[in-house]
């Protein structure tokens, strides 16, 4: 057999836009495979590894996945979803193939995809998908990457059969958003007077030295601590990306003015060391008018073009947000993960592109799945530094077990070591050093 080194083929008689995605996905995106998809028996390379997606084996030595329907249907159902288990993890639709007793190019379609999402469901008072809604979540896999661990026990046997090998390996990806860049400075006359009645009137007397010594006596601002991440990444070598908000001031959009020109500055000094992305301002998370005005604001102070988006407070619905981002030109979108819960949303730590379900089509939008938000578990789970740091290791762990891609969320406020933050920087720094050793 030619050795191709990380080359399959694979052959099906369903040429349709979700299989053609299902397989690149799963062997391409997650496998790290180059996939070559053949619809006719004729057109097979007889020396190329084969993974025959039929209802039957397409020669003996293929390696055999029977499908169910879902990546022949056009429309989106309810699914009749039965778990099952497969190698001791979970498994859905199951079928009778000779080499695989489920058909993970659909079940991984089904996940990754959120199908479910698609679907009428509850929203929480910021109209965001509840965690507890999804099937990981009821079905107890939302905690672990499962289609990367499916082509993990897959790969060996890709690996002894064929001896193709896969090209994963364990990345860290390091990001920040920053809904507010400084707690006192740049907040203009009118709000500053009035946040510093509104602490005296209520006691907070150290407040009010913190924001008279940082705005007269030339003491840093507790939220600037955008020099700090870049040092401690500086030092592992991780790439580091911040999502700034520039949308105007509202209830949930209390960033400085995209005007000021210490914020410009610091917007442009970022950007000399670092990715820097939007964040979409909180009502902008299906309007593509909003976000290309905030992209355009962006793009104007760092003079290059802007790839990369987060929406703010992670509220995002599918498909209209993602096709929001794709109408306003944004390549790159890290939104895929629960404020209120840790865990996989999509069942991966791989990126992947979004395909819209509705068009039946995959978009040029890639999708990066985060596992982990610091806000989740200091403001919705309510646990000290100590257990947050615990359980950020353990989803390092669970990364790394799969040589999969770690997303992190972080907000440089959370870095200030100001109430209620005390005891979060060390969190970051003793995590970053982990994720640096889990990486050699």
């Amino acid at each position: 057999m030619k050795n191709r080194q990380n080359h399959i083929q694979i052959y099906s008689e369903i040429q349709s836009g979700r299989l053609k995605f299902a397989a690149k996905f799963f062997f391409g995106n997650v496998g790290k495979y180059k996939v070559r998809l053949v619809f006719n028996e004729a057109d097979l390379e007889p020396e190329t590894p084969t993974i025959s997606y039929s209802h039957r084996p397409v020669n003996d030595n293929a390696y055999h996945i029977r499908p169910a329907a879902i990546l022949k249907e056009k429309t989106i159902e309810p699914q009749n979803i039965e778990l099952d288990t497969w190698n001791d993890l979970p498994c859905f639709f199951t079928t009778e193939g000779t080499d695989l007793p489920f058909d993970v190019l659909g079940a991984s379609f089904y996940l990754v995809t959120r199908y479910e999402e698609n679907l009428p469901a509850d929203k929480d008072e910021h109209g965001r998908y509840l965690p507890e809604q999804s099937f990981a979540s009821q079905s107890g896999f939302l905690e672990k990457p499962l289609i990367d661990l499916w082509f993990c026990k897959i790969e060996s046997v890709l690996r002894e059969r064929f001896g193709v090998v896969s090209g994963r390996e364990f990345r860290f990806i390091n990001t920040i958003d920053v809904d507010s860049a400084y707690a006192y400075v740049e907040k203009g006359l009118f709000r500053t007077s009035g946040a510093l009645v509104r602490d005296i009137l209520t006691g907070k007397f150290k407040e009010v030295l913190n924001r008279i010594n940082t705005l007269f006596m030339g003491k840093k601002d507790p939220f600037n601590t955008f020099q700090y991440v870049l040092d401690v990444n500086k030092k592992y070598q991780f790439e580091s990306i911040f999502f700034f908000l520039l949308g105007d001031y509202g209830k949930f959009d209390k960033n400085v003015p995209y005007t000021g020109v210490k914020f410009r500055a610091l917007m442009k000094r970022v950007n000399d060391y670092a990715t820097v992305g939007i964040h979409p301002s909180y009502h902008a998370n299906n309007d593509s008018a909003a976000i290309s005005e905030q992209i355009e604001r962006l793009s104007n102070i760092i003079h290059m073009p802007v790839e990369h988006s987060r929406f703010h407070y992670l509220k995002s619905g599918i498909p209209d947000s993602y096709r929001a981002l794709v109408n306003a030109d944004i390549l790159h979108d890290y939104t895929m993960g629960y404020a209120s819960k840790p865990g996989f949303r999509a069942s991966t730590c791989s990126p992947f592109m979004f395909f819209d379900l509705v068009q039946n089509r995959t978009t040029r939008l890639k999708v990066h799945p985060f596992c982990c938000m610091e806000g989740t578990l200091k403001n919705y789970m309510n646990l000290k530094p100590e257990a947050a740091l615990k359980t950020f290791k353990q989803y390092t762990d669970e990364v790394k077990s799969v040589q999969g891609t770690l997303y992190f969320v972080w907000h440089n406020d959370s870095l200030s070591n100001q109430s209620p933050n005390e005891g979060w920087r060390d969190v970051y720094r003793n995590l970053i050093q982990y994720v640096g050793e889990a990486g050699k």
